[in-house]
């Protein structure tokens, strides 16, 4: 929604160089829209083959043209998440630095593990993708976790265009007749739900497979089944895991051990953070400890990597369990560049 005390009028300046307009109209649509959904777009362009130089959590709006395929789904379903419930941005823009964005929020993790980024060229690469994913987390992970977490919680309709939750639905054996399902390997239908453990007998590829897909079979035909599921045609389960896989790493944080996705530029030690008004958390890297725009002026200056799935931090748990973080008052505007 447009922010009624500021104009969204950009007067043209055809002697602006080209990096100071990108930034000048990030900047107009962060004020304009009093939103931080233009972090969605961080890290998910690929690199611009002019090699302009722009602020982390500015777009390169030249790079459109090779837009990665799957980042366009990845972006569009960041709207059903929601980590932030009531809370609204709370955002600077410093005049003496036209490259800073602040933005109110807390670091809440940090990134202890990560996967092998996606890149699955066929179901043979995928599947070895999702092994080498489950030896990533921790032994104590559940299927049931993990899966969600590689479909990013999502269950798509009509070529990854209509997106739906698939968590939030506890799951009991007692009540698994609601949601029978067929096993990849025998070609039945099954009532009782799959061993839960993500660790144990499964020790190959194949296993790994059978029981991802038993349980993505469990959750997906749940998922179809609750008021989200209206019509349209179901993507097979590798199209949805190519997509929610593409250009993304597993990742396992360091103290709270959550599991989630991340971009490929992230790093171990990179920060996992949350902002006020923002739909989903950030991955942030620190770059420097001074801001070159103010030497006096000391801080943590941070690049943002790009959007992140972390599961159990998507629909307002972080404020369920502030006391565990930092009290809401204690919220500090991390500086962006």
């Amino acid at each position: 929604m447009k922010n009624p005390s500021h104009s969204l009028l950009i007067s043209p300046d055809y002697e602006t160089r080209t990096e100071e307009a990108y930034i000048a109209a990030a900047r107009m649509i962060v004020l304009g829209s009093l939103s931080l959904d233009i972090l969605a777009v961080a890290g998910a362009l690929p690199p611009s083959p002019t090699g302009l130089s722009l602020p982390s959590w500015c777009p390169d709006w030249s790079s459109t043209s090779t837009f990665y395929p799957e980042s366009v789904s990845q972006i569009r379903a960041l709207q059903w998440y929601d980590a932030t419930p009531g809370m609204s941005p709370r955002i600077t823009l410093p005049h003496e630095d036209a490259w800073r964005l602040d933005a109110k929020g807390v670091v809440v993790d940090t990134i202890a593990a990560l996967g092998a980024v996606g890149n699955a060229r066929d179901d043979k690469d995928l599947w070895k993708l999702l092994f080498e994913w489950s030896r990533v987390a921790p032994a104590s992970t559940r299927w049931l976790d993990f899966c969600r977490t590689a479909r990013g919680d999502l269950w798509t309709r009509e070529s990854q265009v209509s997106f739906y939750r698939m968590g939030g639905y506890k799951l009991k054996r007692e009540e698994a007749y609601e949601r029978c399902w067929v096993d990849p390997v025998t070609r039945k239908l099954r009532e009782d739900l799959p061993t839960p453990e993500l660790v144990g007998d499964v020790v190959t590829e194949e296993e790994a497979k059978t029981a991802f897909r038993e349980w993505d079979c469990v959750i997906s035909t749940q998922a179809a089944r609750t008021e989200w599921g209206g019509g349209g045609a179901t993507p097979p389960p590798e199209e949805q895991l190519r997509t929610c896989t593409a250009q993304r790493r597993f990742m396992v944080s360091s103290s709270r051990g959550s599991l989630g996705l991340v971009p490929s530029a992230a790093q171990v030690g990179d920060a996992v953070a949350v902002f006020s008004g923002c739909r989903f958390p950030c991955v942030i890297q620190a770059v420097e400890t001074t801001l070159p725009s103010s030497p006096a002026e000391e801080g943590v200056v941070y690049r943002v990597v790009g959007s992140a799935y972390v599961h159990g931090m998507m629909d307002g748990e972080v404020l369920n369990d502030i006391h565990d973080v930092a009290s809401a008052s204690e919220w500090d505007y991390i500086k962006l560049r």
